[in-house]
């Protein structure tokens, strides 16, 4: 199946708008990590939906067989925003029908992120390391729901 290519604008038309004020309810940040990213803050609490789009620096998405588009929750301590997703499944193909399914991961991630009773306090320091695996030695937090942040 062939892969859709999009570009920054049709991506910001295909993400979510208000019901009553059709404003938008993700923000374009900018590039992190080569690709073009928009976030979700939710209101009072420091924790956003942060979205990779695959597009890249030249404002199209990647070629056939790179990027999918993925989704994570964050959550904002002294030292930044960190990945709070204990495990990465949110992720979107850009096969035709790509803007449907974003709507769909967009709608469960969000679910997740707002049922978040109890963060992970924003000072955390070490609360373990992992022991095993390529991550071994690297400073863990984790919340009442399961959620993990790297914190180095």
């Amino acid at each position: 199946m062939a892969i859709d290519t999009f570009t920054i604008a049709e991506f910001d038309k295909a993400l979510p708008h208000a019901k009553n004020t059709n404003e938008p309810l993700f923000t374009h940040i900018g590039i992190i990590y080569g690709e073009h990213c928009w976030v979700h803050e939710r209101k009072n609490v420091p924790l956003r939906i942060l979205i990779r789009s695959s597009i890249k620096q030249n404002g199209i998405s990647a070629d056939v067989g790179d990027d999918s588009i993925k989704l994570y929750i964050e959550q904002k301590f002294a030292i930044g925003w960190r990945s709070i997703n204990k495990h990465h499944d949110a992720y979107t193909t850009r096969v035709p029908g790509w803007a449907n399914r974003l709507t769909e991961k967009i709608k469960e991630v969000s679910a997740k992120m707002y049922s978040v009773k109890k963060i992970i306090p924003p000072n955390c320091k070490v609360a373990f390391n992992r022991t095993e695996g390529l991550n071994k030695g690297r400073p863990m937090a984790m919340n009442s729901e399961g959620f993990v942040c790297w914190l180095g």
